[in-house]
């Protein structure tokens, strides 16, 4: 067996056991990535297909969690999924057993040549063994004049994570493939950080114009994420984790740790039941923290949902929305 099946293999057994739990289904980021802004985002991006697909494939599909918008954006189309875990695919079939859905080895899907006229895939790529042949098997599988709309974590400059990412020593680690990853982001298995102007070039390499560049989490969109789809700890290793390039650096991260660390803590607040009974003092807290946290939940949101609508199309985002048309 060669190097690149043995490493998939192993890749699609960590997989196996992530899905026996809630993975990319209930978790936090899932909760998070699948309501309002992000919902939006991808309904932004999705905007620029301009055919209507008879079939689609979404390439990294875990357990379906994107199903439901892709059939509902376009009605009657044949949904596919296809994912290295087969704990994945067995849980997505289960609920939704009219589509074909089907594991592989993370290097060549079990579909045919041209077999799709949309290719969806969201945060996906950043996982895959190798990169390149991930891409040559998307734009393989696409028909002429079909999309594929690619969104994952992005590499560019500028952003809040780079700036915090700047004022640690090692908050960049060398990965497999020559290129880099972020420190904080290997517990969740991610291999690599590309930028936007790579990842266009791979694409056009295999035969696909691109159409659409979209970014988000340029400030606000990266809050939202930490406050709204982590929690402590996460929010802890990323500033902590790393030693701070020198004292002002260190000042700078522990103060932003501890900002997000109250808004998490406040806007966790927002379900608290007024209902509950409670002695006089405790109701009084909550009747005053409650509205708080409604207000800094909303307020964190709107900040959000402005960026987007204004700067996605700056290209210093920590997450690239992209969409390509096969000639």
């Amino acid at each position: 067996m060669c190097k690149r099946n043995q490493d998939s293999r192993g890749v699609g057994e960590l997989y196996d056991l992530r899905y026996t739990g809630n993975y990319m289904d209930t978790d936090a980021y899932s909760v998070w990535a699948h309501s309002g802004l992000t919902t939006q985002q991808v309904l932004n991006t999705l905007s620029s297909v301009q055919v209507r697909p008879q079939s689609i494939l979404d390439y990294g599909c875990g357990v379906g969690a994107w199903f439901n918008l892709l059939s509902g954006v376009f009605p009657g189309a044949l949904i596919h999924g296809v994912d290295i875990s087969k704990t994945a695919i067995k849980k997505a079939k289960s609920k939704y057993p009219d589509y074909r859905l089907e594991s592989f080895n993370g290097l060549k899907a079990p579909f045919l040549d041209a077999q799709f006229d949309l290719v969806f895939s969201y945060h996906v790529l950043e996982h895959v063994s190798d990169l390149e042949t991930s891409i040559q098997d998307i734009a393989r599988m696409l028909m002429p004049g079909g999309y594929a709309v690619i969104i994952f974590p992005c590499g560019n400059k500028g952003s809040f994570l780079e700036q915090i990412m700047s004022l640690m020593v090692g908050s960049r680690l060398p990965a497999e493939d020559g290129r880099t990853v972020l420190f904080f982001e290997t517990e969740d298995g991610h291999v690599r950080r590309v930028t936007s102007n790579e990842t266009v070039a791979i694409f056009e390499k295999n035969g696909l114009k691109s159409i659409t560049t979209f970014f988000s989490g340029h400030f606000f969109g990266t809050v939202d994420w930490l406050c709204r789809g982590t929690g402590p700890a996460y929010i802890n290793n990323m500033f902590s984790g790393k030693p701070a390039i020198g004292k002002l650096a260190k000042v700078r991260l522990e103060l932003t740790r501890i900002i997000l660390l109250g808004f998490y803590l406040l806007i966790s607040r927002k379900t608290l039941d007024l209902g509950k009974k409670r002695n006089l003092f405790k109701q009084l807290a909550v009747l005053l923290i409650k509205p708080m946290a409604l207000l800094m939940d909303s307020i964190i949101k709107g900040l959000s949902s402005l960026e987007w609508r204004f700067l996605r199309r700056q290209p210093s985002g920590t997450a690239q929305y992209l969409v390509f048309r096969k000639l």
